[in-house]
């Protein structure tokens, strides 16, 4: 085995290439003015309106097409919702926007009706480059929160003051600063950076040394192989699918390549056996954004466990967590968490 395939195998080395790779994680609160109600999952609820008033608060020339604008490359809303792709991509080459810097999370709980006074949380990731729009993120849910949220009732949305913006700096952490209030209109200061190191730090129950995971996917997941979506994984899909994840994100937002042998990676993974499996198919309705078209989804949700020496793949599955896996990512979809890691 030559030297560049010893140190590849090294957790060590890993971690040496996953450095560069940074995000930044918030908690968005808003407080309702009026009654909200909700569909069953709210991600599309927060996703959609954002990018109509992202637009709105950003756009210089709306009557323009966004692909033919003369501002297309300094435009705030098409370098976060349609940033080109160059035309000497390593990753989605002849394929028009980049990936999505940007992941909300919706609210979990099973609460759809919120009443005026309630809080409402959810919260927002922001990957390599994308956080320097963070204010523009803020003003944009400022408004959506204005124009109200939610299901139509009576032909209204409930609306919404967008009450204060924390950084946190792990999944169940305490924020580590506050960056908006509302009744101060001002920014308090600026984002808090987790690269991997901060987010080991930060994750009390993390070991690198373990033999046995079990993760949950706490909402849907959207994962195809060969045009089909799967209803369940086996331990080298979902880490197939976390590394180009992980790889595409850095690759345009980052900055860095990693220089990693995958498939060697994956020759490893698949050695991985699943000990339990509690993966259940789910479908429910979603509504396209542009056509306004209504579809049946399908994707899985549920816990599963994995067995085998499972090191190597620590440091990606803990990435993993705050950038979401398979379709719709930016929706929410396909959320894990780290539930048990036993040595």
């Amino acid at each position: 085995m030559n030297s560049f395939v010893i140190n590849m195998i090294k957790t060590d080395y890993i971690k040496e290439q996953l450095a560069p790779f940074h995000l930044a994680y918030y908690r968005f609160s808003y407080i309702a003015k009026e009654e909200v109600r909700f569909n069953s999952y709210k991600g599309t609820v927060f996703r959609g309106g954002l990018g109509h008033a992202l637009k709105d608060k950003t756009c210089l020339l709306p009557d323009a097409q966004c692909v033919h604008c003369c501002l297309n490359s300094s435009c705030i809303y098409v370098n976060i919702f349609e940033s080109p792709v160059p035309e000497d991509s390593k990753y989605f080459a002849g394929q028009p926007y980049a990936p999505h810097p940007f992941i909300i999370e919706p609210p979990l709980e099973k609460k759809n009706v919120y009443r005026p006074g309630e809080v409402i949380d959810f919260k927002l990731i922001l990957v390599g480059s994308a956080v320097r729009y963070l204010p523009h993120f803020i003003n944009a849910f400022i408004e959506l929160g204005q124009r109200g949220i939610g299901r139509l009732v009576n032909g209204y949305r409930g609306k919404c003051m967008l009450n204060r913006v924390e950084s946190l700096g792990s999944i169940d952490g305490e924020p580590l600063s506050t960056l908006f209030i509302s009744n101060s209109h001002s920014y308090q200061g600026a984002s808090v950076l987790l690269d991997l190191n901060t987010l080991l730090n930060n994750s009390g129950g993390f070991r690198g040394h373990c033999r046995y995971l079990r993760i949950s996917f706490v909402t849907p997941t959207i994962i195809k192989f060969l045009g089909h979506v799967l209803n369940t994984i086996d331990f080298k899909v979902f880490m197939k699918n976390i590394f180009r994840r992980i790889s595409v994100l850095s690759y345009f937002y980052c900055g860095h390549d990693f220089d990693l042998d995958y498939n060697l990676l994956l020759d490893y993974a698949g050695q991985v056996k699943i000990a339990e499996n509690e993966l259940n198919r789910v479908t429910w309705n979603r509504v396209t954004g542009r056509q306004r078209q209504r579809f049946k989804a399908e994707g899985f949700k549920g816990d599963i466990a994995f067995q085998g020496d499972l090191e190597l793949f620590m440091p990606f599955i803990l990435l993993g967590q705050y950038l979401n896996l398979g379709k719709g990512t930016s929706f929410g979809y396909g959320k894990y968490v780290l539930k048990e890691i036993c040595p």
